[in-house]
Order: C-alpha cells, then sequence, then structure tokens
C-alpha cells in the first residue's frame, strides 16, 4: 500500500500545530528517489509547501507516480547529480521553482548513496580503517565530500534552514572527511537512531538504522 493511503485515510495522523500548517516551506531534497520520505512529508502536511526533488538517478515521471495526485503540482524534479551541483543552480532551481531567492529555503535534506558505507557491503566496498576499496566506493566518497560542502554553503545563505543528511549506520560514517568538516561547526550535530523503533502505519516496506 502506497504510504499516503493510511496518511490520508485517518487511521493515521501527525499532530501539527495550525500556525506551522501554514507556514510556507521552500525545500530541497536531494537524492530524492521515490520522494516519498521528506518531500511526501512536506508536501502532505504543509499545504504550503513547495519541494524540489533532485536525484541523478530517476527520471522526472517515474518520481512523480510515487506521489499522490493532489500534491504534485508543489513537487518539481531536476535531475542532476549532487556531486555536481552547485550553489548557481540550487540558486536558479529557487527562482524557477519557489519563486523566491534561495535565502529563503528553509530545509534541505540529502540522502547520499548508501551502498558502499552500509554494513550489509561486509566490507566488499571498505577496509577495516573505512579506506575505499572500489571504485564506487572512492567516487561516493567524493560526491559525499562535495556535497557536505554544498549544504553547508547552502545553510550560510539561507540562514533558517534546516539541515540534514543521512546514511546507513556504519563504524566509517563519522570518519569521512565530510562528516569531520560539518562536525567542527557547532551547529552540526551527529545522531544515531533506528526507523525500526519509530515506524507507524505510514511506514511500509523495510527500514534501516540511520
Amino acid at each position: 500500500m502506497p504510504p499516503w493511503d493510511s496518511l490520508t485515510s485517518g487511521k493515521v495522523t501527525i499532530n501539527i500545530d495550525p500556525p506551522m500548517a501554514g507556514r510556507e516551506e521552500f525545500v530541497f531534497d536531494l537524492g530524492c528517489g521515490t520522494a516519498t520520505s521528506c518531500a511526501l512529508y512536506y508536501l502532505l502536511f504543509y499545504p504550503k509547501a513547495i519541494v524540489i526533488g533532485i536525484d541523478r538517478d530517476c527520471e522526472k515521471d517515474w518520481v512523480r507516480s510515487h506521489l499522490p495526485e493532489q500534491v504534485r503540482s508543489r513537487f518539481f524534479f531536476v535531475s542532476k547529480d549532487v556531486g555536481k551541483l552547485t550553489i548557481e543552480d540550487l540558486e536558479a532551481a529557487a527562482q524557477e521553482h519557489f519563486k523566491v531567492p534561495l535565502r529563503r529555503t528553509t530545509r534541505v535534506h540529502w540522502s547520499p548513496s548508501c551502498k558502499p558505507n552500509s554494513k550489509a557491503s561486509r566490507g566488499y566496498h571498505r577496509d577495516a580503517f573505512g579506506n575505499p576499496r572500489t571504485d564506487l566506493a572512492r567516487e561516493d566518497d567524493a560526491v559525499f565530500e562535495h556535497g557536505c560542502v554544498l549544504v553547508k554553503a547552502l545553510c550560510r545563505i539561507a540562514h533558517s534552514c534546516q539541515a540534514t543528511i543521512e546514511n546507513p549506520f556504519s563504524d566509517y560514517f563519522a570518519h569521512f572527511p565530510g562528516t569531520r568538516m560539518l562536525l567542527r561547526d557547532r551547529n552540526w550535530r551527529l545522531l544515531a537512531g533506528s526507523h525500526c523503533s519509530n515506524l507507524c502505519g505510514a511506514d511500509t516496506g523495510d527500514w534501516p538504522q540511520k
């Protein structure tokens, strides 16, 4: 069952204060995939939210097909690799789709590729110290470091923007150059959580630790 079916059926509710529901939210969902995580949340519960999803591996129509029809008019898709994304690209997207300057962005979420970082790879992509052993790991590490710099630059422009970056729990994530760079800034925190322990009827499929 698509996640929005249970959310819109009244069986599952998320209580948001009425003043919050009327807020204007300008959201970037980087590495959006099916757009059924960060993007869908804001589209469903913030009627004025506009979301721009960016992903290198998905087609526009395929992504939009995962969203309920009633929110698709507020979702815009950009096919681009985060590893090649620039602040100028984000500014152009904000001007075109948000119809406001980039500094008005309120939320950015990034879910970078997790394949070479997950414990499920069992050491195939990384050695015991977390160093990359495959071309995929080396490529994704470069994208990750670029993306961290990009997200931090966005936050310097959009002072009220909330930023999150997620990846599967592993022994390596905290030691990546991009992660260490962010943690030198007191505005960033490294948190570990379990999606499994926070599931509700709106969540379908298997969810890993993050």
